[in-house]
């Protein structure tokens, strides 16, 4: 029925138009923002879900942040160690060169010098070896504690200072004039080199462990980031089909409004004179 006073089928035609354009700004906001559930306007349910995901996801990367320094002052640590055992390496041969048999008194005291100077030079590297404030070499009361897992922050990875120093080492005035003082010089640097061994095993350990543990935290990060995609991300190819269906729709539902607000004018037509 064509009535002056409502005009039925225009109303329909926008309720039909303003449903397309309402969806279609739906779908040009998932093309924008990549995004099927951007708000808790969309779907709280699952935007609750997802922030409590990315927000584990912030956690995972302090851990792993935190985890990184760790492990950069822990090689800090094993360079300096390492580089001591070199030290001592060389102190070792000058001593066992000097402890040979039918050495002049000279020749002993060169082999002496060499020795000296090599074990003076342990203190300065050793103090060196700091990162973050941190020395894991020659301070005993250094102790870190790493979290390495952001559903147990209780869980964590302590790595302890080793204070090894020329003087926790015994060898801070460790010398020889004699052939006999070289042979007994021997012992002790192999002594302190066993000890060294011990303290390059423990913080090799450490850090071992924490590279474990920051691995297994990337693919943990990895498989809750694609979790979180699987609940927001919008299937693109599929909006952009949507898309093109609705611009359609749009064009359709316009020409319909418009042929519904022509309908008056054939009621018009009836009181117009032929």
């Amino acid at each position: 029925m064509v009535s002056v006073n409502t005009n039925y089928g225009a109303l329909v035609a926008l309720q039909n138009l303003t449903t397309t354009q309402n969806s279609l700004a739906d779908v040009q906001d998932r093309i924008n923002t990549g995004l099927k559930v951007s708000s808790a306007r969309d779907d709280g349910a699952v935007f609750a879900i997802a922030q409590d995901q990315r927000g584990r996801l912030n956690a995972q990367q302090i851990l792993r942040d935190a985890m990184d320094r760790a492990i950069s002052t822990i090689d800090v640590g094993l360079s300096a160690a390492e580089a001591v055992q070199n030290i001592l390496q060389q102190m070792k041969d000058k001593a066992l060169a000097a402890s040979a048999p039918g050495l002049t008194t000279a020749q002993i005291a060169s082999y002496k010098n060499d020795f000296d100077a090599l074990r003076d030079a342990i203190d300065p590297l050793v103090n060196a070896a700091q990162l973050n404030g941190q020395n894991l070499i020659n301070d005993s009361t250094v102790s870190m504690q790493v979290k390495v897992n952001d559903l147990n922050l209780s869980t964590v990875i302590t790595i302890t200072g080793q204070g090894l120093t020329t003087a926790s080492l015994s060898i801070n005035t460790l010398t020889f004039t004699t052939a006999a003082e070289a042979s007994t010089a021997v012992s002790t640097i192999i002594g302190v080199m066993s000890t060294m061994n011990a303290s390059l095993s423990v913080l090799g350990g450490k850090a071992k462990a924490l590279t474990v543990m920051k691995e297994f935290n990337s693919k943990m990060s990895d498989v809750t980031e694609k979790g979180v995609g699987v609940l927001v991300d919008a299937d693109l190819a599929r909006e952009s089909a949507r898309l093109q269906s609705l611009q359609v729709k749009q064009q359709l539902g316009a020409q319909a409004l418009s042929i519904a607000n022509q309908q008056p004018q054939i009621l018009l037509r009836f009181f117009q004179g032929g």
